[in-house]
């Protein structure tokens, strides 16, 4: 079960003071996640509790999803408000979970940090009790990972250290996409995120209609020129370019 809270009415010398008729006192916290109870498995919500009259005691139980040092605040009217800070740790790990936003940049290109951590089902960060490897995968063939900012040292997992929640990495993709970066590992639930790559600047044209063949003097079928980057990607130009034709004068 869990712990009973209980406020108190006081003087103003702090001596125990039973309230003369029953008295409203209401329940808030700092904490988005709390929530108060009346009974000890936390079942039945409140928001205040009654201190009798002729009592100087009303106790409640709460719990809080949200790890951290919330304070809690009795308040009634006429009386000086009280205040507790209570310290919420976080649950089990259960889950990998990519903590910074999703990378948008060029094929080639090397990505900002990729964080992710370790957390409980409340999305807490939750620290991992023993060194837990999480191997990183992406639904790209152009993907690899890296443990450098300057995306040198080739890694295809990273470890979380024994008391910490939390894995660095960094990436880069030569196909222009969406792909999907998976970390897995530790008996816990993957993360996924999808990452956006886009073509890097055009540097050649390709052909993207097969070789014809067909008789003197008479008209091909279309034929399609494109802009690609380095990559073999699509590119598109700035502006309208016009690619130049080679012809071979006759000896």
């Amino acid at each position: 079960g869990n712990a009973i809270a209980t406020v108190q009415s006081r003087d103003a010398y702090d001596n125990v003071s039973p309230a003369v008729a029953a008295t409203a006192v209401t329940l808030t916290s700092t904490s988005g996640g709390g929530t108060f109870y009346s009974d000890s498995g936390c079942t039945a919500n409140i928001a205040s509790v009654t201190i009798a009259g002729g009592a100087s005691t009303a106790s409640f139980y709460f719990k809080d999803t949200v790890a951290g040092s919330p304070v809690i605040t009795a308040a009634s009217t006429g009386l000086t408000s009280a205040t507790q800070a209570e310290t919420i740790n976080p649950a089990t790990a259960t889950r990998l979970a990519f903590t910074s936003a999703p990378k948008s940049l060029a094929a080639g290109a090397c990505a900002t940090a990729v964080t992710v951590s370790s957390q409980d089902s409340f999305a807490n960060a939750a620290p991992m009790g023993a060194a837990t490897t999480v191997n990183l995968t992406s639904s790209s063939v152009g993907n690899t990972f890296f443990s450098d900012p300057t995306c040198i040292k080739v890694v295809t997992s990273r470890i979380i250290s024994a008391g910490t929640s939390t894995i660095v990495f960094y990436f880069k993709d030569t196909l222009a996409g969406t792909p999907t970066l998976t970390a897995a590992g530790g008996g816990l639930t993957n993360g996924t995120q999808v990452e956006t790559v886009g073509a890097a600047a055009p540097n050649r044209l390709a052909f993207t209609t097969a070789p014809q063949t067909l008789t003197a003097g008479s008209c091909s079928a279309i034929t399609t020129v494109q802009s690609r980057d380095a990559f073999n990607n699509p590119s598109n130009v700035a502006a309208s370019t016009a690619p130049r034709s080679r012809r071979t004068a006759a000896s």
